[in-house]
């Protein structure tokens, strides 16, 4: 999810609960940066969105194990 925080907004993924620790000072600053970092973005109810790390999505598809 992409929340405010302190006044910028942070990119928290879902799965493993990482808050990204760059901040961005506009949503869609936060939205094109995960795109471009290969987050994905799942729709989990109206208007409710999940985000998941490219390092959760790899993990869940067998490209990485830990």
């Amino acid at each position: 999810m992409i929340v405010k925080m302190n006044g910028a907004y942070k990119i928290i993924c879902h799965a493993c609960g990482e808050i990204y620790p760059q901040e961005f000072d506009d949503f869609y600053e936060g939205v094109d940066f995960k795109k471009k970092e290969g987050w994905k973005s799942r729709q989990i109810g109206e208007g409710k969105w999940e985000e998941i790390c490219k390092d959760c999505l790899d993990f869940q598809s067998g490209k990485k194990s830990y």
